[in-house]
């Protein structure tokens, strides 16, 4: 089951703007196949199963600005950073 949720079911489109599976956005960080869900105000769940890596990301309502992604931009640049220091 977790195959199909995570296999593009559609192109997606906003706010993530990546294909779409079943309750989780499809894409690629770092590199590597990676799945996420995107949750209000920031919130995002990262996960790249090739490097067993998950990364949480909380919101803060306050400090987000509509359509910035601060969250995942969040999320994406630690995952590079951990993928990174790994291939040392």
């Amino acid at each position: 089951m977790l195959a199909q949720a995570t296999t593009a079911q559609s192109a997606g489109g906003p706010p993530e703007n990546v294909p779409y599976g079943w309750l989780f956005w499809v894409c690629r960080t770092a590199g590597r196949f990676a799945y996420m869900a995107a949750g209000w105000a920031g919130q995002y769940v990262l996960v790249v199963p090739e490097e067993a890596l998950t990364i949480v990301v909380t919101g803060e309502p306050e400090g987000l600005h509509p359509g910035s992604g601060s969250g995942l931009t969040v999320a994406r640049d630690l995952a590079a950073a951990l993928v990174a220091e790994q291939a040392r």
